[in-house]
């Protein structure tokens, strides 16, 4: 609707395995599918090891992708609050070096980190840090961060339900629910496009049951060495 009907759409989307650290509902191929049928010109996957990073790293996995298909003039997301103003001026105080002191010193004081990034956030910019507390806004800041001068970007305001909300609000339905729903043997073509829709129905729903045992086996046969070469491990 902004650029116009004929202006083509990447997309990067995780792979076989997604940040909540649980097997996507589909395979990577069945989703990319479903993309293109709804719209969608390049689906560009998210290797593992950032789709199932932090929000920094993600974002920045993400963005650089995109930023290095050479194709890309702009970049959208999802957001709460659809405030591209606050969040940039959020995302250029998390930059500057009187934020890593703020920051610092609030988790001097023993505050768990969202809460420290908070307040910190919010000796800069005031009233505007509040947009931290939302999953969608958070994540946003960090993709206005990753894109820097490089990318254009445009927050497009959600609508509807919640994230993670257990309920659907009129046409609008939440990840969360639709995953449930899937799994309990429901139906989710109300909320999905025709052509999406179509696609997944071929397809069979992953769970992370099935591959339970093999990871069980995988996770008693690790050696200390094994466990301590893994990203963020702890002794």
């Amino acid at each position: 609707e902004i650029f116009g009907a004929e202006t083509p759409v990447a997309a990067v989307m995780s792979g076989d395995f997604v940040q909540r650290g649980e097997a996507a509902s589909y395979d990577k191929f069945t989703r990319a599918e479903a993309a293109v049928r709804g719209g969608v010109s390049l689906v560009i996957e998210l290797p593992l090891p950032w789709s199932l990073s932090s929000a920094e790293s993600f974002a920045r996995g993400g963005v650089g992708l995109l930023g290095a298909a050479g194709v890309i003039n702009a970049l959208s997301f999802g957001s709460e609050s659809g405030r591209s103003a606050d969040l940039r001026r959020i995302a250029a105080a998390v930059e500057s070096e009187e934020f890593r002191d703020a920051l610092r010193g609030e988790l001097d004081k023993g505050r768990p980190f969202a809460q420290a990034r908070q307040r910190a956030v919010a000796r800069m910019v005031g009233q505007a840090a509040v947009l931290l507390e939302r999953p969608n806004d958070s994540l946003a800041v960090e993709y206005i961060r990753a894109a820097g001068k490089d990318l254009a970007f445009i927050a497009i305001p959600r609508q509807g339900t919640a994230h993670d909300s257990p309920a659907p609000e009129g046409s609008f339905a939440s990840a969360s629910y639709l995953r449930e729903t899937l799994r309990r043997g429901g139906d989710v073509s109300p909320w999905l496009l025709s052509g999406a829709g179509e696609t997944i129905r071929k397809a069979g729903l992953a769970r992370m049951e099935q591959v339970e045992r093999a990871v069980l086996s995988r996770l008693r046969t690790m050696t200390e060495g094994d466990f301590a070469a893994l990203t963020d491990s702890a002794a």
